[in-house]
């Protein structure tokens, strides 16, 4: 499974740091999810993902 792509733009008001270093970044995350018996039958569960952020340079 994967999520759309997002934009989130960092304020300067929130973090001046954040805002000057990366201004504008775009993210999705990917992951799995798996359930297979136990040896006494109970759901195991397992989750597998990964956070993915993009910066771009606006210069």
């Amino acid at each position: 499974m994967e999520t759309g792509n997002r934009d989130f733009n960092f304020s300067k008001n929130v973090n001046e740091n954040w805002f000057y270093a990366v201004g504008a970044t775009r993210s999705n995350v990917t992951g799995v999810v798996t359930v297979v018996p136990d040896a006494s039958g109970e759901p195991k569960v397992g989750l597998d993902y990964q956070a993915n952020a993009w910066d771009r340079y606006n210069w």
